[in-house]
């Protein structure tokens, strides 16, 4: 179990520096705000998955995982945005948070497929 959580954990790491280099770019502060991105991600969607299920399971296959990460990705930080008031109307910036979520949680996601079967 502990070997899955590190799995797990290293596969948000991952997630989270890719997501951090894309914001490096557009904004300095980028490390620290794709942790509210990546660790409810991380909490939600990979420790459960490593936890509970099936390395046999057709979603730890790249092709599924790596889709459903970028989509959960995008939607956390769309959620995340709404809740706190940050945007009033969707706009360029909003599409690249958006976007960086999404590249964020699929890489994530994609890192997870890799290493699944090292750490389960």
């Amino acid at each position: 179990m502990l070997r899955a959580v590190g799995g797990s954990f290293l596969a948000t790491l991952i997630g989270w520096s890719v997501g951090a280099a894309c914001w490096l770019v557009w904004a300095p502060i980028a490390f620290f705000y794709m942790g509210f991105v990546i660790l409810p991600l991380w909490l939600l969607v990979l420790l459960p998955l490593y936890l509970f299920l099936p390395r046999e399971s057709f979603l730890w296959q790249a092709r599924f995982a790596l889709p459903l990460g970028a989509a959960a990705g995008g939607l956390l930080v769309a959620a995340l945005l709404a809740v706190t008031g940050a945007w009033k109307e969707v706009n360029l910036f909003f599409l690249l948070d958006a976007l960086t979520g999404a590249i964020t949680g699929g890489t994530a996601c994609y890192a997870a497929t890799k290493n699944v079967s090292r750490y389960r």
